[in-house]
């Protein structure tokens, strides 16, 4: 996290967290992919997918954990 103080104002840069967060996490995002919702078409299908292992459990908690801090900090 970077505070940039500036005219009185502070600047929050966490950039570097997001990049990290996207680094660690297994499923590989494209930089330029367009989409024009960030639902699926089967978003309201339910289906029987498969459960977790426990590695995938926690990288997946870890992950929303930390996009919860970022949501809440920055």
């Amino acid at each position: 996290m970077k505070f940039e103080f500036k005219d009185k104002r502070v600047i929050i840069d966490m950039v570097e967290y997001v990049e990290e967060m996207l680094k660690e996490f297994p499923k590989k995002f494209h930089k330029n992919a367009v989409a024009a919702s960030p639902a699926r078409v089967d978003l309201f299908q339910s289906d029987k997918g498969k459960k977790l292992d426990e590695r995938e459990r926690e990288i997946f908690h870890r992950t929303v954990a930390k996009a919860l801090f970022l949501c809440k900090r920055a």
